[in-house]
């Protein structure tokens, strides 16, 4: 007899606990699924766990947040990086890190925001990563035991979605969370201050800039999990200081990347599979992180394609730049050409708004023996002063010349000496244009998008059609400009 009830009693311990592995694994995901030391590591079990030393990106961007307030993970589609940002903003709700963590740990309840591109997205993505699907909230993200289902009136109501909800926190009291669509527009997110923002997906720069204005106070964490299918929008630019990059982008800010290739739980024929059905427009986009060209891409590159380390120009080589001018903007661009190879490259670029034409000449006094190539509508009556801007220019002692405004035609012989790698911009010297550039797109009528970036484009046309008249320093002709000066070709 008490051997049977001895076994009874092993029965009902091993009934318990599968009924507690049942729980966990359906209630508890967040402390028995997510980075484990040891998974399946297996492709044919789609509901397996994957070992978290597999996922390396992801930790360092957890790690990034012990020294970056605003992190932007840049990663291809697919990668679980949705996943990434909602597992530390529980770990942050809860005050509850695993013993790996290396990131920023909280000690408090904390107020969270979650983002989203629209109400739709917010509930199918966030609402259910985060609590699971309408009816079986508890088994998403955060733990049921954890939840507060009194702020969750609407937890049994199918096709809702909930405002917030609140988590109990292990130092005591409540987290609480809100969803946020960015369709609501800015003013839905004026108002107290947060403790962490988690954004998916691109970002408005409106609402980024009213983002930080509400972590300031409380000097949360922004944590933004994107696949940059809009380019190189406003808001990324701003992010990354006007040139896009992975790595430090100052002591404030970081961007992190995470490709196809740093991901077990795809398998190489889904890869290629994905692949294939993407335009090729977007594939860099998709697998690798990397900011989209966009099917109506001015100039269809990477940076790493056209720009090259700066150096010292040869005194040999022959010089000429393009101006595009305004009084909102006035853009020069300077290029130099290798006599032997007919190499082209762009060194330095100068955009300043609201100067007089004087104040821009101060600015080019060390380069004033390079010819200037400049629109054909300078030689209008400008609005300022009432003088023509090329005789303005040319009474400095600048060597005006008139560019051929063919638009498009200058374009396409861009874009064909990019492609043939006969035209490179200097990484430093030529930055800020490199990023105007690639951020040019057309739309549908095919007309170019961004205004204010084609000041610096039109300045690169008009000296590159020009470059027949550039000149090498010791051809200098400060008299009688529109006599013929002599190459060295």
């Amino acid at each position: 007899m008490f051997k049977a009830l001895l076994q009874m009693n092993e029965r009902q311990h091993l009934i318990a606990l599968l009924k507690e592995l049942e729980y966990r694994e359906k209630y508890d995901r967040f402390r028995s699924y997510y980075f484990p030391a040891k998974g399946d590591d297996d492709l044919s079990n789609p509901h397996g766990t994957w070992s978290r030393h597999l996922y390396q990106k992801h930790l360092d961007f957890f790690a990034g947040g012990a020294k970056y307030k605003q992190r932007l993970y840049s990663a291809s589609n697919r990668c679980g990086k949705t996943t990434t940002g909602a597992f530390e903003v529980v770990c942050h709700m809860l005050n509850e890190y695993p013993h790996w963590w290396q990131g920023y740990r909280f000690t408090k309840p904390i107020n969270v925001w979650c983002v989203g591109q629209s109400s739709e997205t917010v509930q199918k993505i966030l609402q259910t990563t985060l609590l699971g699907e309408v009816g079986e909230f508890g088994t998403g993200m955060v733990p049921r035991n954890s939840l507060d289902f009194d702020t969750l009136p609407a937890a049994t109501k199918m096709g809702v979605t909930v405002s917030g909800f609140k988590v109990k926190c292990a130092s005591g009291g409540y987290s609480t969370c809100s969803f946020k669509s960015q369709e609501q527009g800015v003013l839905a997110f004026v108002g107290s201050a947060i403790d962490v923002a988690f954004c998916d997906e691109p970002l408005k720069l409106d609402i980024y800039n009213e983002l930080i204005t509400r972590l300031a106070v409380s000097n949360g964490l922004l944590i933004i999990t994107s696949t940059p299918i809009l380019g190189l929008d406003p808001m990324l630019l701003n992010f990354c200081d006007g040139e896009f990059r992975f790595g430090e982008i100052n002591k404030f800010r970081a961007v992190y990347n995470c490709t196809f290739d740093d991901i077990p739980h795809l398998s190489q024929e889904t890869k290629e599979q994905l692949l294939s059905s993407y335009p090729e427009y977007q594939r860099k986009c998709r697998a690798e992180g990397l900011p989209m060209l966009g099917q109506g891409a001015v100039f269809p590159f990477n940076a790493d394609q056209i720009t090259c380390n700066d150096f010292d120009v040869p005194e040999n080589w022959l010089r000429i730049c393009g101006v595009d001018v305004g009084w909102r903007a006035t853009a020069r661009v300077d290029l130099a050409l290798n006599p032997n190879d007919k190499m082209l490259y762009v060194t330095d670029y100068y955009k300043m708004g609201e100067l007089t034409a004087k104040e821009h000449y101060l600015n080019w006094q060390e380069r004033e023996w390079i010819p200037i190539a400049i629109d054909p509508a300078s030689k209008g009556r400008s609005q300022l002063d009432g003088e023509a801007l090329m005789d303005l220019y040319k009474g400095f002692g600048l060597n005006m010349i008139a560019a051929d405004n063919a638009r498009e035609s200058s374009i396409m012989a861009l874009n064909e000496y990019m492609r043939s790698g006969k035209l490179k911009f200097f990484k430093a010297g030529a930055r800020d244009l490199v990023t105007e550039l690639l951020s040019c797109s057309r739309d549908s009528n095919g007309k170019i998008k961004d205004q204010s970036a084609q000041h610096g484009l039109d300045a690169l046309r008009y000296g590159f059609v020009t470059r027949d008249e550039a000149i090498v320093k010791s051809n200098i002709r400060r008299a009688a400009y529109n006599q013929p000066v002599s190459r060295a070709w």
